[in-house]
């Protein structure tokens, strides 16, 4: 498959899971949610393991749909088997495995299968301390905060329902926010946290961080390409072929020239103008601007030929971003 196959494919996924966290589903159409899941888990099978964030989270997803409609024990075993490892579902994934394993346990008629399925459950408990730990550390100067799931108190019931085999009918459809979504539409409380690729075939949407640091890495490790990271403390940015590649910083406004581009490919000259350095700078400051980024492109790709803004015919009035080489933009909201 080639980087386009990828992309392509992993965007089905998306839209295929977004379905599936659909409200309108999730008010009794745990079924027609259910199948959008496994169709999405079995395009997401077929990508390579720099993907693997997607057959994660679709199987934590499948999961999640399974244990609503009672579902086989050992199927749902094996989907939240394959989601260990994603940071991003932590510790979500091993509180629910806490209440899968708990079942199971229930269901073992041997002193030996028992004690085997408890070693399991203390590993599943470690790991879920582990999270619930790190992300109470302070990490430089803050604690680490990850997008909430949903609320304490529905979470609480749904593991319950879960762990002591209730009925979840009761629970379907009284919360406005879904078990785990990475991605999609965040409210206005919600988007500092929240993170955004952005590229010229790349669809956007907001990501939680953990989910779009993945995301980034398989679509930059799939081929050559300039990959941007844009926080509140820094701009920085480097040239990635088949290795990673250490980050530099980026000329004053280069990260807006390319953002503002890659935002939106038809905006008129004055418009990017005023993007870029704003309304009181001059024509001039805009053109360093443009030649300090052009300059960066060239020394990070070791192609001193490389036109970065190269003008089209009957396009006064515009400027483009090459598409000699494709630019993958992480930044923070």
């Amino acid at each position: 498959m080639t980087v386009q196959d990828l992309q392509r494919a992993s965007d089905e996924v998306r839209e295929l899971l977004t379905k599936s966290y659909d409200l309108k589903l999730q008010r009794g159409g745990t079924a027609d949610a259910t199948q959008f899941a496994s169709t999405a888990f079995e395009k997401a099978s077929d990508l390579p393991r720099t993907w693997s964030h997607w057959r994660q989270l679709a199987a934590y997803r499948l999961a999640h749909l399974l244990l609503r409609q009672d579902g086989p024990l050992d199927e749902i075993d094996t989907f939240l088997s394959i989601a260990e490892g994603a940071d991003f579902l932590e510790p979500l994934r091993s509180f629910c495995y806490l209440a899968v394993l708990h079942r199971i346990r229930a269901c073992q008629k041997t002193a030996v299968d028992r004690k085997a399925v408890t070693a399991r459950i203390e590993t599943a408990f470690s790991i879920a301390t582990g999270y619930v730990q790190q992300a109470a550390t302070p990490r430089g100067g803050t604690e680490v905060t990850r997008y909430l799931a949903q609320e304490p108190s529905f979470n609480t019931l749904e593991l319950l329902s879960y762990a002591l085999d209730l009925p979840y009918k009761s629970l379907e459809g009284i919360t406005r926010k879904s078990d785990f979504c990475p991605f999609g539409d965040r409210d206005r409380s919600s988007r500092i946290h929240a993170w955004q690729i952005l590229g010229a075939k790349y669809k956007s949407v907001w990501m939680t961080e953990e989910f779009a640091r993945r995301e980034l890495a398989s679509r930059a490790s799939d081929g050559s390409c300039i990959k941007v990271e844009i926080t509140r403390n820094h701009s920085r940015w480097a040239f990635q072929t088949d290795q990673e590649a250490g980050l530099e910083v980026m000329p004053e406004h280069s990260d807006r020239l390319i953002v503002a581009l890659l935002d939106n490919p038809e905006i008129t000259s004055n418009d990017l103008r005023r993007k870029v350095v704003g309304d009181s700078e001059s024509k001039a400051h805009f053109r360093k601007v443009k030649q300090r980024t052009q300059d960066g492109i060239r020394f990070l790709t070791g192609n001193d030929a490389l036109d970065a803004f190269p003008r089209q015919p009957g396009s006064r009035d515009r400027i483009e971003l090459t598409d000699k080489i494709d630019f993958l933009v992480l930044r923070t909201a």
